[in-house]
């Protein structure tokens, strides 16, 4: 069936999916598949970004704005935006013409056809929703294989920005459908490390996060082990910069919840410098035994809180 056949309006997209691509080629194509076969009974534009890929990616991704005309845009970069500490995703928001955003990176993709709609769907019979994600599947690229390990398990639906600052990471980017009157894009963005979290800190900051409990897409982890490639306290230290940036843009108004995760992430900090030092001075260190049992306690807490029921 034609892609179009449903749609109710074809002047505006109600909404743009946005894909950024760098050396994708292996890919890309299964993310297009997947924003291609979605059934939605309004217009959607895909924004196709490249950051200068060397393996064909733009080939590709070129040959398919070509056989889709109407529904593909590409934002194909002749100088490397990172290189010049840009961030491809913002970037490319701002190409959006949509009422709402939905973010997949070019090494992710989706499998539900209904997954726009259903989405979208939250977001219109609720005006206070500014973010909605679903669950996936994780990839292990490096093991090769694709498990049922799901990436969310989660005990409720509904998430405020409180719950995005003291969680770690529970919402999979390509998951994400959002307002786009509700994501500013302050400069600080591009500086950041870790750009989904800044974004589910910002769109919380205006509104509510809703969770659909269903498998609507794969996310790809890529890398032998990206925390081991890193030095001890690099994520706290990113961290810590991420929430001191969002603290000072929205004036403090959040400072009480934000210090308490600050709190943490210095203690982790602290933990992280110990773990580096000899033996025998963990050893003599109490902070180094109540940090440890803290975190722990914190990791215990969030195993065994209760799942939602499909």
């Amino acid at each position: 069936m034609e892609i179009t056949a449903t749609w109710r309006d074809m002047e505006v997209p109600l909404l743009s999916i946005v894909c950024t691509t760098y050396n994708h080629a292996r890919y890309v194509e299964e993310a297009l598949h997947g924003f291609l076969m979605q059934e939605t009974d309004f217009p959607f534009e895909i924004i196709l970004h490249d950051d200068v890929s060397t393996d064909g990616t733009q080939a590709i991704i070129s040959a398919y704005a070509e056989r889709y005309p109407r529904i593909i845009r590409t934002v194909l970069q002749t100088v490397n935006q990172y290189s010049q500490g840009r961030t491809s995703a913002v970037v490319a928001f701002g190409y959006c013409r949509g009422r709402y955003i939905a973010f997949c990176e070019g090494d992710d993709y989706w499998t539900d056809p209904r997954k726009l709609q259903l989405q979208v769907d939250v977001m219109m019979v609720n005006p206070a929703v500014t973010l909605t994600f679903h669950d996936c599947l994780l990839r292990h690229e490096v093991r090769g294989d694709s498990t049922n390990e799901r990436a969310c398990l989660l005990e409720k639906i509904v998430f405020t920005l409180e719950d995005i600052v003291q969680r770690d990471w529970f919402i999979p980017s390509q998951s994400m459908v959002f307002r786009a009157d509700a994501l500013p894009l302050p400069e600080w963005l591009h500086r950041v490390f870790g750009l989904d979290w800044a974004m589910h800190l910002l769109l919380a900051e205006q509104g509510e996060v809703h969770f659909l409990d269903r498998l609507m897409g794969v996310y790809r982890i890529n890398g032998a082990s990206i925390s081991a490639s890193r030095p001890p306290g690099f994520f706290q230290v990113k961290h810590i910069q991420t929430l001191s940036y969002f603290n000072v843009y929205t004036e403090f108004k959040h400072d009480r919840i934000i210090a308490r995760r600050l709190d943490r992430e210095r203690e982790l900090l602290y933990l992280a410098y110990l773990n580096g030092r000899p033996a025998y001075i963990r050893l003599c260190s109490v902070d180094y035994y109540r940090f440890k049992f803290r975190n722990l306690l914190h990791r215990w807490r969030r195993r065994t809180k209760p799942q939602v029921e499909p």
